[in-house]
């Protein structure tokens, strides 16, 4: 299962791999907007595919419960490099929507809900 879109993407992200969201704010403490655009994706597409699923993978829980839990955490740390204030809200409201899909069964917004992508701020 973990071979191909999104399981690939998630276990790098879940083994926090050079260059995944999770290396970058576990080791660096800063906001990969690149890297979080694919992790987002991840957790969408990983929602979506277990719909009506009553069981997964252990490692599959551990990374939402990482990403929805422990990163916000991550924000909040002294040496954390925040991105704009307004993006950054935005990306931890979309963390926690997904988590309560994943972890309650059912899209927070219903199932025709269109997920526009979280747009970084420009200067």
């Amino acid at each position: 299962m973990d071979t191909e879109w999104p399981w690939d993407t998630l276990h790098a992200e879940q083994e926090a791999r050079d260059g995944s969201f999770t290396d970058a704010m576990r080791r660096e403490y800063r906001w990969d907007e690149e890297a979080f655009t694919r992790l987002e994706a991840a957790m969408r597409a990983a929602c979506y595919a277990l719909d009506g699923r009553k069981t997964i993978d252990r490692w599959v829980g551990e990374g939402f419960w990482c990403w929805t839990a422990v990163v916000p955490e991550l924000t909040e740390h002294p040496r954390f490099s925040p991105p704009d204030p307004h993006y950054l809200r935005q990306c931890l409201a979309r963390l926690r929507d997904l988590g309560s899909w994943f972890f309650n069964g059912t899209s927070p917004y219903g199932p025709d809900h269109v997920w526009e992508p979280v747009q970084p701020a420009r200067a």
